[in-house]
């Protein structure tokens, strides 16, 4: 499995507002650029409840490419990354359904690790507490 150091790396110069991420914009050397689509990040505009946002994401990728690992970073809170997950099989089109804890308004970053080495991304933005 690839270092989360080396899979977050060409999100960081993205995430640039993000303290969380100063160090992997060091890192960003030799990674494989991040591309959009092929992901679908689904979560709520507002949350009611900041310690149980329900979140499904859903990869679907090119034909011939397989998802190796799904990523889900939470740019605002103390511990940004809430999932890493390994895909052992040659599974089509994963999809996960969670419920995760947000601290405050922040942006949501999901990515997924293809076999050929690129990986896709999906953003979303959430309030917590109603609160836009």
């Amino acid at each position: 499995m690839l270092p989360r150091r080396l899979l977050l790396a060409p999100v960081a110069s993205l995430l640039s507002a993000s303290p969380a991420f100063a160090d992997a914009r060091a890192a960003r050397r030799a990674a494989d650029p991040v591309l959009p689509g092929g992901l679908l990040l689904t979560l709520p505009e507002r949350a009611e409840n900041g310690a149980q946002v329900p979140i499904a994401l859903r990869a679907a990728p090119p034909p011939g490419l397989s998802v190796r690992s799904l990523h889900v970073i939470a740019t605002a809170n103390p511990a940004p990354e809430i999932l890493d997950l390994e895909i052992r099989d040659d599974a089509l089109f994963p999809e996960i359904q969670t419920r995760i804890r947000l601290a405050e308004e922040q942006e949501i970053v999901a990515l997924a690790l293809l076999s050929d080495g690129t990986a896709r991304e999906a953003r979303a933005r959430i309030a917590e507490g109603g609160c836009l």
